[in-house]
């Protein structure tokens, strides 16, 4: 079998490592590059192909995400699953909706590219929630400014997400691919894979066209109210440039939900966190206590009270999702010591008013 296609789209030590002799020499090695509704296509060797699965319990896109590398086993007019192979990272996020459900947004991929236009579309916040988005698939996000020809003085924005999220940042104009392709030539490398994450009307497609070097995906406008776009993304694509760099398209996002898992918010964090330690007391609830540290940073600026705000949202975020992810019973005993509780401060506030001892 010849590897040099299958290096291209991100062919890995780390999935050969996964086969047995026996598959390697009976079954084919495929990508997901789209997931419809009842029909997946994969690349493979020889090119794109229709993979089928069979009958399944549950929707495709629950359990397969694009940028899969999958074991297949050839018929006569398609393929057939054998067999998913381990991912090397995965990017996945909270599905919309009330319910507790794991959207998978793409596979084994190298690098997240934020993607967010120089408009009123830019929020620090948001940004926080897609670092956290890569951090839990393991990879170290680069923000990609859109429509730098539009402002005065883009490397200031650059600067700002420098200095205040600690990561890479660009700023291009997505119409100038030459351009396109200087900024981004350290992560353009050749059998990497890239995935483009970011709201509707932000420019995503415009940069992908930019980078394949012709008009391969609809762009469309923003409205002039609010900056907001149209989805011109509905589904996710692997896309292939010339120069074998794997792109991988999706959707806009309306908003962030986080796939929470217990230590996530650590990561993006950490400097909130080792100023906690700092507090006199252990328990400190980073209020009025003495020997507070948080609240001595929030004094002397050394924190934001924007930041220290949204982490404290953040944190009752991951709590909601984590007693979400246990069950019920676990949401039941939640609001149970939550109720016990208001009743104990109801009964200190009667006693104090009264001066008396109210009967349990």
């Amino acid at each position: 079998m010849q590897l040099d296609r299958l290096r291209r789209f991100g062919w890995k030590a780390f999935f050969m490592q996964q086969l047995s002799l026996v598959e390697w020499d009976n079954f084919i090695p495929a990508r997901i590059c789209n997931i419809q509704r009842d029909r997946i296509f994969v690349e493979t060797e020889q090119g794109k192909q229709l993979l089928r699965i069979g009958k399944q319990d549950c929707p495709i896109s629950a359990w397969l995400a694009v940028g899969d590398w999958v074991m297949a086993e050839e018929k006569e007019d398609c393929l057939w699953l054998t067999r998913l192979l381990d991912r090397s990272s995965l990017l996945r996020r909270q599905a919309a909706g009330q319910q507790t459900r794991e959207q998978l947004l793409a596979a084994n991929v190298d690098t997240m590219l934020v993607v967010t236009s120089l408009n009123q579309d830019y929020n620090l916040h948001r940004l926080q929630r897609y670092i956290m988005v890569a951090h839990d698939a393991g990879l170290e996000p680069v923000v990609v400014f859109t429509k730098a020809d539009l402002v005065e003085n883009p490397e200031n924005w650059v600067a700002e997400v420098g200095h205040e999220l600690n990561l890479n940042a660009v700023a291009v104009n997505g119409l100038d691919s030459q351009d396109v392709s200087r900024q981004l030539a350290p992560w353009l490398v050749p059998g990497e894979t890239l995935v483009l994450i970011g709201s509707s009307g932000v420019g995503k497609s415009t940069l992908i066209n930019a980078i394949l070097g012709q008009q391969v995906l609809d762009t469309g406008g923003i409205r002039k109210n609010d900056d907001k776009g149209r989805h011109t993304t509905t589904g996710r694509y692997l896309l292939h440039t010339e120069t074998d760099v794997n792109i991988i398209d999706t959707p806009g996002m309306r908003e962030v939900q986080l796939w929470l898992e217990e230590g996530q918010l650590a990561e993006v964090f950490d400097d909130i966190l080792q100023l906690a330690k700092q507090c006199y007391f252990r328990n400190c609830q980073h209020g009025e206590e003495p020997g507070c540290k948080i609240q001595s940073a929030l004094e002397t600026g050394l924190l934001s009270l924007d930041r220290w705000q949204h982490y404290l949202k953040l944190q009752k975020e991951e709590a909601h999702h984590l007693r979400q992810a246990q069950g019920i019973a676990a949401q039941r005993q939640h609001f149970k010591s939550f109720a016990k509780t208001v009743r104990s401060h109801q009964t200190e506030k009667w006693q104090l008013k009264t001066g008396k001892v109210k009967p349990s």
